[in-house]
């Protein structure tokens, strides 16, 4: 796996997707994110991601009632170590707001690229494949991986 490479002591932003397919154990992306995780778990480079991933990933849980769900994602985002949940602060929310115009995106996506770009992100893990179009950060696509 050469991106496991490419992240060593590098600052990856985890976007929701990652999460959700550990998580959940996703038929296509579980063995590539368990193998990102693991290489996480040995130290081999910081995860961050935004308080806004919480909220995403507890929406189905709390739709299907599945707390049982919901409480793996928050130990996940809470107890990892070397995962930093960050708050989104003012100068997120700029950067959010020129994103969202200049790439005429969602809000909760221009939100996790401001959140990684104003905290120095190396790498933005994702399997959205219309945030490929951001150049300011480099988007990996775990289609790609």
């Amino acid at each position: 796996m050469g991106v496991i490479k490419s992240f060593k002591s590098k600052t990856i932003y985890l976007d929701t997707a990652p999460f959700i397919y550990l998580i959940e154990e996703h038929p296509l992306y579980h063995v590539v994110i368990s193998k990102i995780f693991e290489a996480h778990a040995r130290g081999e480079f910081l995860f961050i991601t935004s308080v806004l991933t919480l909220s995403e990933v507890f929406a189905q849980p709390y739709f299907k009632r599945k707390p049982g769900i919901s409480e793996k994602y928050e130990f996940i985002l809470t107890e990892t170590d070397n995962l930093l949940l960050l708050d989104f602060q003012l100068k997120e929310a700029k950067k959010a707001a020129e994103l969202k115009s200049k790439y005429k995106l969602a809000m909760p996506d221009a939100i996790h690229l401001a959140t990684a770009i104003e905290n120095k992100a190396d790498f933005f893990l994702t399997n959205d494949k219309a945030l490929t179009k951001i150049n300011s950060l480099e988007i990996i696509l775990l289609s790609n991986v």
